[in-house]
């Protein structure tokens, strides 16, 4: 018959009450992440109710994402559930994914794919998953797998190899320039479009004028002010990775002396190979001037050392200039001179400064070297008779000049007159 007990201790998030002798409670959701606790007071007795936090959740501002095979960096925003969730980790990154957070902000970094394959990571945050997928690299195409090209003569056909480590399916457009500088303008300079198997010949103005389009081993031809361009002749051929690419050429007359062969291919993505200098094209001149320099014997070079020989022709010589490099550029070069009165082999350094010319006798045993090539004096010689002199260089080229290569020569005779600089071989360095 003892009635007087009581119930007390209920915080407001529990409601209590009673019917006879049962007491009934409510706890009310507990929205925070720290749980919670209370002691009912019952007569003489205690009973202690404990609920657990929430177990939270978050809202990502994106459940994907993607970057380019150079690497890229980005943002995830975090908007925890309730906003005092704070225990949301961040796994399931791998080596080329760099994450950091910084409040409720992750920062993730891709690191360049080098690999053909695509990849791709699921990060884990809190209950929630982001996926970053990385596109594979794409290897740029290659216009230099041919060799040294080289031409002569005012009609020409010459042939050209572009790939593409994906398949020659891959290329796009082609190009062949010909001509004096790495300059589109009053040029025989050539675009063939591999999709669509067409021969264009830019105008004379460059590349922002076309030709009709020629189609190859036709009997049409299309021409600008240097050159004809002939279907009849011309053809492509794909296997594999590799497009053969042949083009016959005339010349027009005015369009005549040492030209450079520049050559470059497009593909169907994003890849380039640039501008190579791949060969020359040695187009017979009207008449004779002095001084004058001529083209190499073997004006296609493809192993690392060789005894290069060039002639110069004026009535007196004083200096003769040789320049391997991939443009006419003293810069990071094989840039020679041999000064005729000393019979000394001078080259320039890596930078191209006159200041830092090394100096050496045609004669002996000696070697001269910079980045570029070395040059010995066993087994090079100069002699000048009847006007010509005759420069016989040991050379070996070094990693610095791998690839194509162009062979220039110039010279300045003893009344101090300078020939101009021409393309007198080409030096594919393995």
């Amino acid at each position: 018959d003892y009635t007087s007990w009581t119930v007390s201790g209920n915080p407001a998030w529990l409601t209590v009450s009673t019917s006879g002798n049962t007491i009934s409670w409510t706890a009310a959701p507990n929205n925070s992440v720290t749980a919670r606790s209370a002691t009912l007071t019952i007569a003489d007795k205690t009973f202690t109710l404990s609920q657990s936090g929430a177990t939270g959740s978050v809202t990502l501002s994106a459940s994907s994402g993607s970057a380019p095979a150079a690497g890229a960096t980005g943002t995830i925003n975090v908007t925890p559930t309730p906003s005092d969730y704070t225990s949301w980790t961040v796994s399931g990154n791998p080596a080329w994914l760099t994450v950091s957070t910084s409040g409720n902000t992750i920062s993730w970094t891709a690191a360049p794919n080098n690999s053909v394959t695509a990849r791709s990571a699921t990060l884990t945050i809190g209950d929630k998953s982001f996926t970053l997928s990385q596109a594979a690299f794409v290897p740029p195409p290659s216009a230099t797998d041919a060799g040294p090209v080289n031409g002569t003569g005012t009609s020409q056909t010459l042939t050209f190899r572009f790939s593409h480590p994906l398949g020659f399916q891959n290329l796009d457009v082609l190009n062949v320039l010909i001509n004096t500088a790495l300059d589109g303008g009053n040029a025989c300079y050539i675009a063939y479009s591999q999709p669509a198997g067409i021969l264009y010949l830019v105008g004379d103005n460059g590349p922002a004028t076309l030709s009709a389009p020629l189609t190859l081993g036709s009997t049409a031809t299309v021409q600008n002010s240097q050159c004809t361009l002939h279907g009849s002749g011309s053809s492509a051929q794909g296997s594999g990775n590799t497009l053969t690419l042949t083009l016959r050429f005339t010349y027009a007359a005015s369009f005549t002396g040492s030209k450079v062969i520049y050559t470059a291919a497009r593909d169907q993505a994003t890849g380039n190979s640039g501008w190579k200098t791949l060969g020359a094209s040695q187009i017979p001149e009207p008449a004779t001037t002095l001084p004058r320099t001529d083209p190499l014997p073997q004006p296609g070079i493809t192993t690392t050392t060789h005894t290069l020989t060039a002639t110069y022709r004026a009535a007196g010589i004083t200096t003769a200039w040789l320049l391997v490099n991939s443009a006419l550029d003293a810069g990071r070069a094989c840039y020679v001179a041999y000064f005729a009165p000393g019979n000394l082999l001078l080259l320039r350094p890596d930078d191209g400064d006159p200041a830092g010319i090394t100096v050496m006798p045609l004669s002996g045993t000696q070697t001269i070297e910079n980045s570029q090539c070395r040059i010995s004096a066993q087994g090079s010689s100069a002699n000048f008779a009847n006007g010509v002199l005759t420069l016989t260089l040991n050379l070996t080229a070094k990693s610095g000049l791998a690839g194509a290569n162009g062979i220039w020569t110039a010279l300045q005779s003893t009344t101090n007159e300078v020939s101009p600089w021409r393309i007198a071989g080409n030096w594919l360095v393995p």
